[in-house]
């Protein structure tokens, strides 16, 4: 299992230029969290024939309930800024992968208080005292398998430009590549590839025991994080956080997720997500954060803001997204942390724990 696993992740990279770092979209722990804490929402699918509605989770959707429970997969396009520091082109990418089941998650996050559409969890890990082999703890004597890579048949894509002025295109996985589904050979798109308020359709023709479905999501213009600067945005305790983004010129359905980690080097301690209106502002409130300071810090704090659209629908196995997203992630600066990599980057007296702090 490990080694196909590696492979897969090697697969990814090669035709795709994934990277295990990025944050989004969020990973089965985040996931889990969010359906745990969000049970009992209305599928954003069945309401409106699959369009994004206000109230999905920052991972992409609802936590209706579903055969199997969960999500169980996603189509998307990423959009990335340009890495001036790094000369590396702006770039839309695109990647698909259905499972007949949600994955497992090995860590459960409880909810601590919320406020404001935010929400401050801690984590905990699971124990089953009688091992769950190649399966995963996922709650206190409960194992959950890891899920099997299926198709949906052939999926056709509008409203999507290619570098060469193309608006559509059609991709096909393959037991051979675990399922993936990737951009034709030769084919790269365009940035960004959607536009503001144009829609992006999905359609699958579907395969086995997933029946044909389509999904329609609304571009959205790039995300632009302001007031950040080169040291990053400064967390006060009593005062909050304060995040700021160019807002879209007319209201859609895109909405902000935002994930603030301030523990991760040291283990994580706890974080805070919120899931809010795209109208160009958010105050993480200091009943939250104050709180989270008092879990603990690491080296090299984070805040990511996450503009997305998605669209879900239901389908035998549990849900499927189709999901537009672009990231930005800043440093957070926190008084009397210093943040290192070796230990002359600490003040004398002090040396760089592995924590990533000085201390």
């Amino acid at each position: 299992m490990k080694s196909e696993s590696k492979l897969l992740l090697l697969l990814c990279a090669l035709l795709l230029g994934c990277s295990s770092s990025d944050p989004e979209p969020m990973d089965s722990d985040d996931a889990s969290a969010m359906a745990s804490r969000d049970a009992g929402k209305a599928d954003a699918g069945k309401a409106d024939g699959g369009k994004a509605t206000p109230g999905n989770e920052p991972d992409g959707g609802s936590s209706a309930a579903a055969p199997k429970g969960g999500k169980v997969g996603e189509f998307s396009f990423k959009l990335t800024e340009r890495d001036e520091a790094n000369d590396v082109p702006a770039v839309t990418s695109f990647f698909g992968r259905v499972s007949d089941g949600p994955a497992p998650a090995a860590q459960v996050w409880d909810k601590l208080d919320e406020a404001d559409g935010c929400v401050l969890t801690e984590p905990r890990s699971p124990f089953c005292p009688e091992g769950c082999g190649a399966d995963v703890c996922v709650e206190d004597d409960t194992c959950q398998a890891h899920p099997t890579a299926v198709g949906v048949g052939k999926v056709t894509f509008t409203g999507v430009k290619s570098a060469s002025g193309a608006s559509e295109f059609v991709s096909q996985a393959s037991p051979q590549l675990g399922y993936n589904y990737q951009l034709p050979s030769g084919l790269s798109l365009a940035y960004p590839a959607f536009e503001d308020g144009v829609p992006v359709k999905l359609s699958a023709e579907g395969e086995g025991a997933i029946q044909k479905f389509t999904l329609e999501a609304d571009g959205f213009a790039p995300l632009v994080l302001m007031g950040a600067g080169d040291s990053g945005l400064p967390l006060d305790r009593g005062k909050g956080l304060t995040l700021a983004w160019e807002a879209p010129a007319k209201a859609g359905d895109s909405r902000i997720q935002v994930k603030l980690d301030i523990s991760h080097h040291g283990g994580a301690k706890g974080k805070i997500e919120c899931d809010v209106d795209d109208d160009g502002s958010l105050v993480i409130p200091a009943s939250l954060t104050d709180k989270l300071l008092d879990l603990g810090v690491a080296g090299f704090p984070t805040v990511s803001v996450t503009r997305s659209s998605i669209a879900s629908t239901e389908t035998a196995v549990g849900r499927v997204d189709l999901k537009l997203y672009m990231y930005v992630e800043t440093s957070i600066v926190i008084d009397g942390l210093i943040s290192c990599e070796r230990a002359e980057q600490c003040p004398a007296g002090k040396m760089c724990g592995p924590d990533k702090a000085c201390h």
